[in-house]
């Protein structure tokens, strides 16, 4: 599992599976809330492959996203 953010894009990604997988075959369905929308990506087997967060910063605390922007060392520490 990986959690990654872009700020320039305001966008986080939530990895759920290590799977080498061609984009091209995810398919991906959005979800809206008044926070804003995901994007959940599914394998072609039905799994949830991963989850993008749109306009980040409304939807997940940021402590979180600033964390997110440090060296993957002090995450883990």
């Amino acid at each position: 599992m990986k959690f990654s953010f872009d700020p320039e894009a305001n966008a986080a990604y939530l990895t759920l599976c290590d799977d080498d997988v061609q984009h091209d075959s995810i398919e991906t369905v959005r979800v809206e809330s008044r926070t804003g929308y995901i994007h959940c990506d599914f394998l072609p087997d039905g799994r949830l492959f991963g989850i993008e967060f749109m306009d980040a910063r409304r939807q997940i605390n940021t402590d979180i996203l600033t964390a997110l922007q440090e060296p993957e060392e002090q995450l883990l520490a």
